[in-house]
């Protein structure tokens, strides 16, 4: 039965997300609140209901909702003529309220990640590398034609890059947590949602006019549901519990895949422009600042493992594996010193 709300939750957030795509500007807005409340609602009560080990992951993610919730609400009264808030102070609770839920969403996925750091790592460098060639054959050119500003485009390529990261992230963990992969699934379903809306804002012709438009509109709903259902769903206790420990075996062929995945920025540029096409000089520079950091801290890793490893074999070498005191080889190697 449990099993079922999160379900029934989320399809009452496709029912809404459809409604949005037939309604004009203020009933967009209200609908747009009323998803908000519904997954700040949501979250609150599978937190109550669920009884998670780790609450504060989630109560930051409710933090992020109430803001967004104040947010829309300053929206209709606007819409409905009150004007009582100015477009700084909107756009600054619906930042921040967007920082609060990432947030909230990496706490809740960090007690599973730690215990696969290096898969982890690997997932967030594939991901990255994957959406740079998409951008570059379908964004660049229609940033280009729109004449986008080089820190708008920047700014929307970092974004972008890091929902990809953390989509990147969240299928990893579905592939090592099996008890938590409905839960996961629907947080993957809010990045997917979230990067159909970040991507759509920034294409968007300056002509549209509101950026918050229908579609757009839809896919803001569709996230914040997700959330909710993913919150509501039974599996999101095992989700903030740690599990086993994940082998951390870099193959060969994973290792030729992070390789691929370093040039996989510049070479999709430089094909782009080979082709007669504008560089983007924004995912230059951006898609290596982006792998190459998580590639080294995963080297680090590797290397830091492969010393404990060593350490632990020549203690194991020298002392008594049963009441840890040094063996003969050490006594010879002592008394030869």
């Amino acid at each position: 039965m449990k099993h079922q709300v999160g379900h029934g939750f989320m399809a009452a957030g496709v029912v809404l997300a459809g409604v949005c795509l037939t309604q004009g500007s203020l009933a967009t807005a209200l609908i747009e609140l009323l998803a908000t409340v519904a997954a700040t609602a949501g979250v609150v009560v599978g937190i109550r209901h669920n009884k998670t080990a780790r609450p504060r992951a989630w109560s930051v993610m409710v933090l992020g909702l109430l803001l967004l919730v104040v947010e829309r609400v300053f929206r209709v009264l606007d819409l409905l003529g009150a004007h009582l808030a100015s477009q700084p102070s909107a756009g600054s609770l619906q930042l921040f309220g967007y920082l609060a839920l990432v947030g909230g969403a990496g706490l809740v996925l960090s007690a599973r990640a730690r215990r696969d750091a290096g898969g982890v790592l690997d997932a967030a460098v594939l991901a990255v590398a994957a959406g740079t060639v998409p951008w570059e054959l379908v964004m660049h050119g229609r940033l280009v034609a729109l004449h986008v500003t080089v820190p708008a485009v920047a700014l929307g390529l970092g974004e972008v890059l890091f929902v990809v990261a953390g989509a990147g992230v969240i299928l990893r963990l579905a592939q090592t947590s099996p008890g938590s992969k409905a839960t996961l699934f629907y947080l993957l379903g809010a990045a997917g949602a979230g990067l159909i809306q970040l991507l759509g804002e920034l294409a968007a012709a300056p002509a549209a006019g509101n950026p918050y438009g229908r579609s757009l509109a839809s896919a803001g709903v569709l996230t914040l549901m997700f959330i909710g259902a993913a919150a509501l769903h039974p599996s999101m206790v095992q989700l903030t519990e740690p599990g086993p420990v994940v082998a951390d075996r870099l193959a060969t062929r994973r290792l030729l895949l992070l390789g691929a995945a370093m040039t996989a920025g510049p070479v999709s540029v430089g094909i782009w422009q080979l082709l007669g096409h504008p560089a983007d000089l924004v995912l230059l520079v951006l898609s290596p600042i982006s792998t190459v950091p998580l590639v080294m801290v995963r080297i680090r890793g590797l290397v830091t493992q492969r010393a404990v490893a060593e350490d632990a074999l020549a203690y194991q070498a020298t002392h008594d594996s049963l009441t840890g005191l040094p063996n003969r080889a050490r006594f010879v190697e002592e008394l030869n010193a």
